[in-house]
């Protein structure tokens, strides 16, 4: 029904287009030209202090909701408040805490290279490829929920199989392959089916709520599951720097729902509307309902456009990581000879250890070892 030599065809246009447009713009990459168009001057340490610092602004920012919802209660009946209290710490671990501690140990790729680290980063690159093969494998072989019908579609299926045969002979160019192809077909169009599903119930639930406090911890929830999800369907999480900016994307539309109750639209277009029956219930009515429909229309927009830009890092980076792995490999010629020497170590070991087909791959590794990661420029 499908064969490897009419994949590319099956390939979504716009991967294709990228697919060309990135094989035009890594062909004699250097590493220095490499760091000097994509690594950032910052050092790890300093973006991982920064990382930090935004999960501590979002803690800072859950404890403060969480007491003004937690205070009146406590000064009305002290069980109470404990109770309340209590009730809403477990709902933030399970809905907040421990979608985080996953995406921050989730895996992510090193694209901040340079001469100094770019052959390890190459390697972890890969490494976190294969990981995310198996991921996919592993996923998609018990598909639940209408999110993922897309990967129940003959060409999702053929693109899997491909990936598991590339995983099981350890092919990375074909890994890399078919995987450009899921992120470019059914990962996304599961990652826009959560989007959609995580922006209806933000505005759902914030048009119910009827409280600023509330609809602010509705909004960070949210956020951080769907962020889970997306982490969770690509296989990796962005690298600490846009990981950063997620989480000031979080505290920020968050900060936004809790203010939005406050803009008096609904007073000025309910006086407006009902100018003959000012100062009637009805106004103050029509008033709350307008507010929690803007606010709701705004809650589940900026829910999108928070889901579009995860996208979009994930995405950039995957690109990214796909030039640097593209870079020759430079190295002088006494790591050279201890890389080679290596090589031909593992393929001894696996000689003694291991049935013949593997040792077979092994081998084929080795040819492109030599032939193409160690090509001496000219």
């Amino acid at each position: 029904m499908f064969g490897m030599e009419n994949s590319k065809e099956n390939l979504p246009v716009e991967v294709q287009v990228q697919e060309v447009a990135e094989s035009e713009e890594v062909e004699g990459l250097t590493i220095d030209e490499y760091a000097t168009k994509y690594t950032k001057k910052a050092k790890a340490s300093f973006v991982r202090a920064l990382l930090v610092l935004s999960i501590t602004l979002l803690a800072i920012l859950l404890g403060a909701a969480i007491a003004s919802l937690v205070i009146p209660l406590w000064k009305e009946n002290m069980y109470l408040g404990i109770g309340a209290l209590a009730v809403l710490v477990i709902l933030v671990v399970l809905l907040i805490v421990v979608p985080l501690i996953k995406v921050l140990s989730s895996d992510y790729f090193i694209i901040d290279a340079d001469k100094k680290n770019y052959i390890s980063a190459k390697r972890h690159n890969k490494a976190v490829r294969r990981r995310i093969a198996s991921h996919m494998i592993d996923i998609t072989s018990n598909l639940r929920g209408k999110e993922w019908k897309s990967f129940a579609k003959p060409d999702a299926k053929f693109h899997m199989d491909e990936l598991s045969k590339a995983v099981s002979s350890r092919d990375d160019s074909l890994v890399s392959e078919n995987l450009v192809w899921l992120y470019g077909g059914p990962v996304k169009k599961t990652a826009n089916a959560y989007i959609v599903n995580s922006a209806v119930r933000t505005g759902i639930y914030t048009f119910v709520s009827q409280n600023d406090t509330v609809d602010a911890l509705i909004v960070a929830t949210l956020h951080f599951q769907l962020l889970k999800n997306l982490v969770y369907i690509y296989g990796f999480r962005p690298t600490d720097r846009d990981l950063m900016k997620v989480f000031l994307a979080i505290a920020k539309d968050a900060a936004i729902a809790y203010t939005s109750n406050h803009v008096k639209v609904g007073e000025t277009i309910a006086n407006y509307t009902f100018k003959t029956l000012a100062d009637t219930p009805i106004v103050g009515i029509f008033a709350k309902l307008v507010n929690s429909t803007i606010s709701s229309f705004a809650n589940g927009g900026f829910t999108i456009f928070f889901g579009k830009r995860v996208v979009s890092y994930l995405n950039k980076e995957y690109k990214i990581q796909s030039i640097l792995d593209k870079v020759q490999i430079e190295m002088s010629d006494k790591e050279e000879e201890k890389i080679k020497e290596e090589v031909k170590a593992e393929i001894a070991e696996a000689t003694k250890n291991e049935e013949e087909p593997r040792v077979e791959v092994l081998k084929e590794e080795k040819k492109h070892f030599f032939e193409r990661l160690f090509k001496r420029k000219k």
